[in-house]
C-alpha cells in the first residue's frame, strides 16, 4: 500500500488491513448526506497534520533520549522497548549495569544493581532492578518484573526463537510489569513515578522448533503505558492498546495521548478485519486475505477532531487496494462521505485516484487530488 503522510487519518484506517496497528475511535456520525465543505476538511486536516508532525518528531526524539537524559547506567532504546511486536530483540539492547547483557540467544537479564554511590553493587534477584543517581542528584530506579508476580498473579516466561533465526533461543515475558521512579533521596522522599508499563502477550507456537514459540507478531497482546518527563508532564499515555489474531480475524483497538512541543494528539480506534489469516512456515502471522473491514477511528489535536466510520468488503493485492462503501468522516461535527478504491492507478504516489470524497452541496473530489492539493509530498 502506498505510504502517504501518516497524519491523514484515512491512511491509518487503510493500514489496519495489513498490519495489527492503527489509530482510532468512536465517531457516531449523523445520518444523511454530507454536511462539511471541502474547506472545512482542509482546515481540519492541515491543522492536524501540523500538530501530528510536531508531536511525532518531538516525542520520537524525547523517547529515544529518555534514559540517557537521566544518565542511566545501562543502554535501553525506550522507543524500541515500547514498540511491538518483537519484544525480546528490543530488550536485547538493555544492558545491565556493569556489563550484564541480554544477547540474541539468552535468558532475560536478572538481578539487582545499586549504582547510587557511583560504583554498581550487584546482588541476585528474579527480576531486573537498577538504582542510580541522576545529574540533578535525584535517586532513580527502574524495575522490570518479567513474570508479573508483583501484581499477585504470575505468568511464566516462555522460550522461543526469532523468525529470521530458528536456531536462536530466547526467553521472553508473557506478562511484564515495569516502573521507573524518581525520588529526592534513597529513602524515597517525594517519590515520583515517571513510567508504568503493563504488557500481556501470547506468541504463536513454532512449527519449526518443537516446544518453542515464534517471537514475531503476537497472537494477542495488551499494552498499557504511562510515560512522564522528569518535570511531571505527560509525554505518552497509552491507556489501552490491543491486537488479536485468530484464524479468520484481525482486530485492534486502543486509546492513547501523546504530547510534545506544546502540542497534543488524542486517538481512539476499534477496527476489525475478517477473512483468512495466513501463516508462514514457522506458524507466524503472514497477513490476511480480507473479506471485510469495519470499525471506527477518531483523533483530535485539541482544536479540530476527525472521526471515521468505515466499511469495506473488496480488497486487491499487487497492487494493494481497498474499496470502501458508504463510509463517513466526521470533521468537527460535520460529515464527509467517501467511497471507492484506494489504488494509486497512475503510480504517482498518491492513493485514491478512484476514491470519491463527497461534500456538502453535492461537491465531490477524488482523494488523490485532495492529497495533491492540500498535503503534497515534500
Amino acid at each position: 500500500m502506498v505510504k502517504q503522510r501518516w497524519s491523514l487519518l484515512l491512511v491509518l484506517v487503510l493500514a489496519a488491513c495489513s498490519k495489527p496497528t492503527s489509530m482510532g475511535g468512536d465517531p457516531n456520525p449523523p445520518l444523511g448526506g454530507a454536511t462539511a465543505s471541502e474547506a472545512d476538511l482542509k482546515t481540519a486536516t492541515q491543522s492536524y497534520d501540523a500538530s501530528a508532525s510536531t508531536v511525532r518528531d518531538g516525542s520520537n526524539g524525547e523517547i529515544a533520549s529518555y534514559f540517557s537524559t537521566l544518565q542511566a547506567p545501562f543502554t535501553l532504546r525506550l522507543a524500541d522497548f515500547l514498540g511491538l511486536p518483537d519484544f525480546f530483540s528490543q530488550v536485547g539492547g538493555l544492558l545491565g549495569a556493569q556489563g550484564v547483557a541480554a544477547q540474541v540467544s539468552a535468558t532475560l537479564p536478572r538481578g539487582n544493581w545499586d549504582c547510587t554511590s557511583g560504583a554498581c553493587l550487584q546482588s541476585a534477584g528474579d527480576d531486573y532492578d537498577v538504582k542510580w543517581k541522576t545529574p540533578g542528584g535525584k535517586y532513580a530506579e527502574l524495575y522490570l518484573d518479567w513474570n508479573g508476580s508483583s501484581s499477585g498473579v504470575a505468568l511464566a516466561t516462555v522460550t522461543g526463537h526469532l523468525l529470521q533465526d530458528p536456531s536462536s533461543t530466547l526467553e521472553v515475558p508473557t506478562k511484564l510489569i515495569g516502573k521507573l521512579t524518581l525520588a529526592d533521596d534513597a529513602s524515597g522522599k517525594n517519590l515520583q513515578t515517571l513510567m508504568t508499563l503493563n504488557r500481556n502477550v501470547s506468541y504463536p507456537k513454532s512449527s519449526c522448533v518443537s516446544n518453542s514459540y515464534v517471537i514475531d507478531v503476537p497472537d494477542s497482546q495488551r499494552l498499557v503505558v504511562s510515560l512522564k518527563r522528569a518535570d511531571g508532564s505527560t509525554l505518552l499515555n497509552v491507556r489501552n492498546f490491543e491486537t488479536t489474531v485468530t484464524s479468520n480475524t484481525l482486530t485492534t483497538k486502543g486509546d492513547l495521548t501523546a504530547n510534545s512541543a506544546g502540542k497534543t494528539i488524542n486517538a481512539k480506534w476499534d477496527l476489525s478485519t475478517n477473512g483468512t489469516v495466513l501463516r508462514g512456515r514457522c506458524g507466524e502471522y503472514g497477513g490476511i486475505i480480507a473479506s471485510n473491514l469495519s470499525g471506527t477511528v477518531s483523533t483530535d489535536n485539541g482544536t479540530h477532531a476527525l472521526a471515521f466510520a468505515v466499511v469495506a468488503n473488496k480488497f486487491t493485492t499487487n497492487p494493494s487496494s481497498i474499496v470502501f462503501a458508504d463510509s463517513t468522516l466526521t470533521v468537527d461535527g460535520q460529515t464527509v462521505k467517501f467511497s471507492g478504491s484506494t489504488e494509486d492507478t497512475n503510480k504517482d504516489g498518491y492513493i485514491g485516484d478512484n476514491l470519491t470524497l463527497s461534500f456538502a452541496g453535492g461537491q465531490t473530489l477524488k482523494l488523490a487530488e485532495y492529497l495533491k492539493k492540500y498535503h503534497p509530498k515534500k
